[in-house]
């Protein structure tokens, strides 16, 4: 298997079951039942936010500087390092949620009943 194949192997994995979740989601919107519908929209959001999240750490993980910032000049990561990256990554997960909840609140305050 080549690079190319094995990547977009990988990606359809990764975010395959995202994307089957989302398809649900629009199929099962169509009962008139409230909590179903609310539960269905509270799962397309976080949906919503776990690909938003993992963008953003796809795009800032592959800046160069990144690496080199956390790396250093021996090119390695060791255990402070390695930490280091993690708690970034999971702030930007953290970030996204708490934006996009935010959105939402915002939609439902601005839009009249």
């Amino acid at each position: 298997m080549n690079k190319l194949s094995e990547k977009v192997l990988s990606f359809s994995l990764r975010n395959g079951i995202l994307y089957l979740l989302l398809g649900l989601i629009y199929y099962f919107l169509v009962p008139g039942t409230a909590e179903i519908k609310t539960v269905m929209f509270i799962v397309s959001i976080e949906v919503l936010a776990i690909l938003l999240s993992g963008l953003a750490v796809y795009t800032y993980t592959n800046i160069n500087f990144f690496r080199y910032l956390n790396e250093g000049d021996d090119g390695k990561l060791n255990s402070v390092e390695r930490h280091a990256v993690l708690e970034v990554i999971a702030k930007i997960f953290l970030g996204v949620h708490i934006l996009v909840g935010l959105s939402i609140v915002g939609i439902y305050a601005i839009i009249p009943n």
